[in-house]
């Protein structure tokens, strides 16, 4: 029988990503979500029939994928993004 060594993995300096994508119906297209370090997030659109990346805008604040959606033909995005602070002022 052979002996299994488990070891600690060490927590790394680089910053974890996550990917999120939404696939357009009607075109061959998907926006990704590029979410990471920490509350932003960069919003990338994937070219299937070429696969090719577009990079989209940087947003510095926390997106919501599961509140977003993108039009069938892919010209269009809608995506939620909040900045709740409670430093923030009111004016």
């Amino acid at each position: 029988m052979k002996e299994a060594h488990v070891t600690r993995k060490s927590r790394t300096t680089e910053p974890a990503c996550r990917l999120f994508g939404l696939v357009a119906r009607q075109a061959r297209k998907v926006v990704v979500f590029r979410r990471g370090p920490s509350k932003q997030c960069c919003l990338i659109l994937w070219d299937l029939a070429t696969d090719s990346f577009e990079i989209g805008q940087w947003v510095k604040t926390r997106v919501r994928e599961q509140w977003s959606d993108v039009s069938p033909d892919a010209a269009y995005l809608i995506y939620h993004a909040d900045d709740y602070r409670k430093d923030r002022s009111e004016n």
